[in-house]
């Protein structure tokens, strides 16, 4: 994403926390001590998860030259499936989207365990 891994909306830093870490940010570790993120084996196994899905075709060849805003509009245009975001999403750019596509859904799927 145009703006980096941890954003508002739009960015990647789901995908890294799957795999335990989040680039370019201190992170705690398991035993309490903090350890850069791009640096993580964690961050990787994301690269490479990321990589996959960009040669299945799942993320647009784009998605880097994006910021928040581009990303909300090709989710609201009904072009992309996925659109992370805060739990205001609902309010916007979610209008949108039920505005701009006949018969659109949306579900909020939480990203972290807790």
């Amino acid at each position: 994403m145009k703006v980096g891994y941890n954003s508002w909306m739009g960015s990647l830093e789901w995908v890294f926390a799957a795999y335990g870490e989040v680039p370019e940010q201190w992170n705690m570790a398991e035993d309490g001590t903090l350890q850069y993120g791009s640096v993580h084996p964690g961050t990787k196994q994301a690269l490479a998860k990321l990589r996959e899905w960009m040669e299945k075709g799942y993320i647009h060849p784009d998605t880097a030259l994006w910021d928040e805003g581009k990303s909300a509009e090709i989710w609201t245009k009904g072009n992309a499936g996925i659109l992370p975001g805060a739990q205001w999403v609902p309010d916007w750019p979610a209008p949108d989207l039920t505005k701009n596509v006949p018969h659109a859904e949306y579900k909020a799927y939480p990203i972290c365990g807790t």
